[in-house]
């Protein structure tokens, strides 16, 4: 089963376990959407993804930032949390 049509949303996908899935994605058809805490780093991911690919800076650790993301992306249909912060859910 591929990811064809599909948008992926990776959350610390600037390096590490996120690129890989990032890229992982991709090459299985899906759109990709990354967001890390620098900037450099989410340049020299999109240098490694499929062109079309996005990249957004964002501070995980500020709520206003990350509902204004979120809002801004509209639709996806996988969230992946690879960041190193750490993950608080609420209601």
């Amino acid at each position: 089963m591929g990811l064809d049509g599909k948008r992926v949303v990776v959350l610390g996908g600037s390096s590490g376990l996120g690129l890989a899935a990032a890229r992982a994605a991709a090459a299985n058809g899906a759109s990709i959407v990354i967001a890390s805490s620098r900037k450099s780093r989410v340049d020299d991911a999109l240098r490694v993804l499929p062109v079309g690919s996005e990249g957004h800076v964002l501070d995980l650790g500020d709520e206003p930032s990350v509902k204004a993301l979120f809002a801004k992306l509209g639709q996806f249909d996988h969230l992946l949390f690879t960041a190193g912060q750490t993950l608080r859910l609420g209601p």
